[in-house]
């Protein structure tokens, strides 16, 4: 079953099916640039998304997302902070959605928007897509990026991401980790629904276990981190033989 309700937002789709949710940048016509007007909308969105099991972020038109607008870094300083700070919550919205996360990408992928993007917890490319951080080019320094970024990409991969700002292609993307597959442009829409069907079949609560797990252990070292673990595999072994127990697993 689908529910739209693209009705409410201007640069949004949002849609349901089944279990999964469905996010749509929609407005191609500026490149489905990261306004300050969407960013609200996508913050808003990623509230309403509690009983999904599957996120999937994508985007119409030949760019996933150019980024801010490269009018907006003229605005008053009160504007910008206002920008930003949406930039952040939607960053944390997505890195704390309990589901699986899954993002489509094709064409371009810039700044804030590439950021978006690979926050996913599965990036899928079409073969033509490009990544870039040329916020620096633009007399930016992309720190937001960085506070992520310099963690999860070998460091000197992303020092020359971020120096150079130059574009990164989908199958060099997927060699950084920043990307986890790559399928042929006609197809992108369609693997990524069918991708996010099947996960969508899992068990929801093992899934939180493990990403409660994974964001409580990053900075734990690897012995509190099996500690951690233990403790997570028994409590969800305990609660599975207790609804088996109960009659709710058959």
């Amino acid at each position: 079953m689908s529910v739209k309700t693209a009705g409410q937002f201007k640069y949004i789709e949002f849609t349901r099916q089944g279990r999964s949710a469905i996010v749509r940048l929609a407005h191609p016509e500026d490149g489905n640039a990261l306004s300050t007007a969407l960013l609200a909308e996508l913050a808003q969105v990623l509230t309403l998304l509690d009983d999904a099991s599957v996120l999937l972020l994508c985007a119409s038109g030949p760019d996933f997302s150019l980024g801010r607008p490269p009018a907006s870094y003229g605005e008053p300083l009160s504007s910008l902070q206002q920008a930003y700070q949406l930039v952040v919550t939607c960053n944390e919205r997505l890195a704390n959605f309990p589901g699986i996360s899954i993002s489509a990408v094709q064409g371009r992928a810039m700044g804030a928007g590439c950021s978006l993007a690979c926050r996913c917890d599965l990036v899928l490319a079409a073969e033509t897509a490009r990544f870039s951080f040329p916020e620096l080019r633009k007399g930016v320094p992309p720190v937001i990026v960085a506070a992520y970024y310099s963690k999860r990409l070998p460091w000197r991969a992303f020092l020359d991401m971020v120096l150079t700002g130059r574009e990164v292609p989908a199958d060099e993307a997927v060699r950084l980790g920043l990307v986890s597959r790559v399928v042929p442009d006609h197809v992108l829409d369609r693997a990524a629904i069918e991708l996010a069907g099947d996960l969508a079949a899992y068990d929801p609560n093992p899934v939180r276990q493990l990403k409660t797990f994974l964001r409580d252990s990053e900075s734990l070292t690897a012995q509190h981190a099996n500690r951690l673990a233990l403790s997570a595999l028994l409590d969800s072994l305990a609660r599975q033989l207790d609804i088996t127990a109960s009659g709710g697993g058959e």
